[in-house]
């Protein structure tokens, strides 16, 4: 099985959108209290539980369309995600050494496209 380029674009897109829940689920820590009726009520922890379960369903639908040993990797760019929102909504630092792991993602992000790139382009020499 070849993996898509939409399967790609689609797991990125929706790893964007998780980071989004991972901000939700932030807010909404910082508002828990020791009240359970409060805990199940916390919008922020519902909107990113909502935003977590539609990440999957997306997710498994991209699954189908490629491999997961492919696939799987591009849920990296959560971690860039995560990093660039929080530091812009959550009033995060960034620092070299936030910057280096960020950097040393986008590498491995790349060099797996790398990889598809030349496997894709091998089987359009064949034909």
């Amino acid at each position: 099985m070849s993996t898509s380029i939409i399967a790609i674009i689609v797991v990125i897109i929706n790893s964007f959108f998780n980071a989004i829940g991972q901000l939700f689920f932030k807010k909404g820590a910082d508002r828990l209290e020791r009240n359970f009726y409060k805990i199940i009520t916390n919008k922020y922890i519902l909107g990113g539980i909502i935003i977590y379960i539609l990440g999957t369903v997306v997710f498994v639908g991209a699954l189908r369309y490629g491999e997961l040993s492919v696939l799987y990797p591009f849920v990296a760019t959560n971690y860039i995600w995560v990093s660039l929102l929080a530091s812009k909504y959550l009033g995060e630092k960034m620092n070299l050494v936030k910057w280096l792991g960020i950097s040393l993602i986008i590498i491995g992000v790349f060099a797996i496209s790398l990889g598809l790139w030349y496997k894709w382009k091998w089987k359009i020499k064949r034909y």
